[in-house]
């Protein structure tokens, strides 16, 4: 193959490759072409590569979406959960609302029960100061005066008496003879209608009579103690006696009245806190617990 000094033209492909002015061989057209062979080669590799790369950046892409949607998805479900927690925000502070207005009655009609127990105590109370007046005075104008001679014959009582007179009776009590203890309560209080025990005799005369003749003799004592003894230690043992009656009776509203008062009057003593366990055992209190 012969090429001429003043110009040569190589086209192999797409490449063209211009040669002035120069003087080529046989070696240098060889050496020409295996060089044009490896561009063409790493032109093709080059292309592949790049087909290669794109298919990555397309599953690239892909997986991309596949993580994209859980994490849309639990995005979706924060959004979700904020909002019931939002509305459960809400809801409970209605509820709490509504808790607080519930106590506030509560606690208003318990107070407004204790005030009405406490006047209807006072005028029982009253009224029965007045009905023993009137009986003393009748008592007096009817007993005829003793002579001197009788006076002085009289026999006297020990001073120990009354409280022989109480032990005696608080035995039959403890041996259930409620009979007798109930006699021996009401002799004590007839000679010592005033004396330190006579509150406790009037506790132990209802206790007797609840086994005797049933609750209402019972209220009937325990109404005497509280008009006659309010004030005493023995007279909230009296009222706690009182609502176990009317839990006997059937009447847990009573019940429930009564022991409310000693919680609100008495807070400190320990009827209260046996008031408290008590209020636990009534149906309606404890349906609505459960």
């Amino acid at each position: 193959m012969t090429l001429s000094r003043t110009a040569c033209f190589v086209i192999t492909g797409s490449a063209v490759l211009s040669l002035a002015s120069c003087v080529a061989t046989r070696e240098d057209v060889a050496s020409l072409e295996v060089q044009v062979a490896r561009l063409d080669k790493s032109i093709v590799t080059i292309g592949k590569d790049m087909i290669s790369l794109e298919k990555k950046q397309a599953d690239l892409g892909a997986k991309i979406d596949e993580v994209k949607k859980p994490v849309d998805s639990l995005n979706s479900n924060l959004n979700d959960t904020q909002n019931l927690l939002s509305n459960f925000s809400a809801r409970f502070e209605e509820i709490r609302s509504s808790m607080e207005s519930l106590r506030k009655d509560y606690t208003r009609q318990i107070a407004d029960i204790a005030k009405k127990i406490e006047t209807m105590s006072q005028n029982v109370q009253t009224r029965l100061e007045e009905i023993k007046k009137l009986s003393g005075n009748a008592k007096a104008k009817a007993a005829p005066a003793k002579s001197q001679r009788q006076a002085e014959t009289e026999e006297i009582e020990p001073e120990d008496a009354p409280l022989k007179t109480f032990q005696e009776a608080y035995k039959d009590f403890l041996a259930k003879r409620w009979d007798l203890a109930q006699t021996g309560f009401e002799h004590y209080l007839k000679n010592h209608p005033e004396g330190s025990l006579a509150d406790k005799s009037l506790y132990y005369i209802a206790l007797s009579k609840k086994q005797t003749a049933g609750p209402s003799a019972a209220h009937e004592a325990l109404e005497q103690l509280l008009s006659k003894f309010p004030k005493s230690p023995v007279a909230r043992a009296g009222m706690i006696e009182k609502a176990r009656l009317f839990q006997e009776e059937g009447k847990p509203q009573q019940a429930e009245g009564m022991l409310e008062y000693i919680i609100i009057t008495y807070a400190g003593a320990k009827e209260a806190s046996e008031a408290r366990e008590m209020l636990k055992t009534l149906p309606h209190l404890k349906e609505k617990n459960e």
